[in-house]
């Protein structure tokens, strides 16, 4: 089963802070985290065009646009880090701050 978002954040920011100097980063790859949800996504948009027309589209929408769109949503999304969850209204993605300092 592939990581989720909070927890590909969660990893990042562990090995951020027990391997990394301050002023450095590391990026953090989700596609992985997204490709189930990309599939999903792909195959409705499909079925959908086959369905109000009654045949496939002439070009149909490739995976890879799907997987894009999900990623740049995800990358426009507000991350907060908290102690505790019971301060806060749902908000948006959460990662929960056991790793800050």
């Amino acid at each position: 089963m592939p990581e989720t978002e909070t927890q590909l954040i969660e990893r990042a920011f562990q090995e951020l802070i027990n391997t990394k100097h301050l002023y450095q980063s590391i990026e953090i790859d989700f596609e992985p985290a997204i490709m189930i949800a990309a599939k999903e996504m792909w195959m409705r948009r499909v079925a959908s065009g086959v369905v109000s027309s009654g045949k496939l589209p002439r070009r149909p929408i490739p995976q890879e646009d799907v997987t894009r769109e999900l990623l740049t949503e995800l990358d426009a999304k507000d991350w907060m880090f908290v102690s505790d969850l019971r301060e806060l209204p749902d908000y948006g993605r959460i990662v929960p701050s056991r790793f800050c300092l």
